[in-house]
């Protein structure tokens, strides 16, 4: 029984492809450029999720070497100029209560944009640190707000970085948020 419905749908998209006009090879190239469009778009998306995760090990390692020129650095032109960010990275490099020694993993940021007559104007995404231990036995979690496109190109840069420490309500966030 199984096989004569399969017998029966194949020969009813067969007619239903003769019937349209449209030819096997157009069904085909249509589904390719579906499959191209799809493989761009997820191209795009890993691209961006390489570019924000890439900048959290740089803020990761920048933050575990107490190397607060290369953190400043990084930080938007924005906030560079809005910011004490000497202040800043002193108290972020303070939070943490002895030396850093492992992450677990860092999640998939979840990238964000806006679309305007065809134009991208904002893309950004928040990759978060998970389980940093230190060597107080504290865990921690560090995240850390990225804009890759922005109208305003200042913005373009780490925004925000936070640091969070598990089982408490104790943090420690630089930067400036990005109100659009």
């Amino acid at each position: 029984m199984k096989t004569f419905r399969k017998i029966l749908a194949l020969i009813l998209c067969t007619f239903m492809l003769i019937s349209t006009g449209c030819s096997v090879k157009d069904v085909v190239d249509s589904g390719k450029d579906v499959l191209e469009s799809e493989a761009d778009e997820f191209n795009k998306v890993a691209h961006q999720n390489k570019i924000c995760v890439e900048t959290a090990e740089k803020v990761y390692n920048a933050i575990k070497d107490h190397d607060a020129d290369t953190i400043k650095e990084m930080f938007c032109q924005k906030v560079k100029d809005e910011n004490n960010l000497d202040t800043g990275v002193e108290r972020l490099l303070n939070f943490i209560k002895g030396d850093i020694q492992s992450y677990e993993r860092i999640t998939d940021p979840a990238t964000g944009e806006s679309i305007r007559d065809g134009e991208i104007e904002r893309l950004n995404g928040c990759p978060i640190i998970k389980n940093v231990t230190a060597s107080d036995g504290n865990v921690y979690e560090i995240a850390v707000w990225i804009v890759l496109i922005y109208k305003d190109e200042q913005w373009e840069g780490v925004t925000q970085i936070g640091i969070y420490k598990n089982d408490s309500d104790a943090y420690c966030c630089i930067g400036q948020k990005l109100n659009y």
